[in-house]
């Protein structure tokens, strides 16, 4: 698709027309679909020229920030309060996402498209003379949230060391 077999179709960049009429999109484009492609990478914050395609790695994901705690305390044990030897007892708290402990909405991983960061956006090919025919508008763009990362976890425990 666009003329970029040595990728696959999957991995083509989109051209962004300046207009309608863009002499590279072909008369064989649904006009609302071209507007719709123009208006979408306008309204998407990534940095892209008119009237050319949009360069590789020019957009984002959204930020995910982590913060894991441990809270953990040391505690003279039965040898060391009794004189007979040096022990002691830790007893530890681990927070895994302790942002999302304090607030359910806070750090979640979002991302577009999965691993690979892909968003479909238009469909179309290529006229005989070399021309975009964008046919369809349809991204997909919505964000997955991986559950993972994104929910806290707490886990409790005590070590005792001698």
């Amino acid at each position: 698709m666009f003329n970029d077999s040595a990728s696959g179709s999957d991995n083509a960049l989109l051209y962004v027309p300046s207009a309608v009429s863009d002499a590279n999109v072909s008369p064989l484009s649904d006009p609302a679909a071209v507007q719709n492609v123009i208006d979408y990478v306008s309204a998407s914050g990534c940095g892209f020229t008119p009237g050319a395609t949009i360069e590789r790695n020019t957009c984002r994901n959204d930020w995910h920030v982590d913060l894991d705690l441990r809270f953990s305390q040391e505690l003279p044990f039965l040898g060391s309060l009794t004189g007979i030897k040096d022990d002691r007892i830790e007893v530890f708290a681990d927070f895994a996402n302790f942002l999302n402990f304090i607030d359910s909405g806070a750090n979640i991983l979002r991302s577009r498209g999965g691993f690979n960061g892909l968003v479909d956006v238009a469909d179309g090919g290529v006229d005989d003379q070399g021309r975009y025919i964008i046919s369809g508008f349809n991204p997909d763009d919505d964000n997955n949230i991986a559950i993972g990362p994104s929910a806290w976890r707490i886990q409790i425990g005590a070590r005792y060391e001698f």
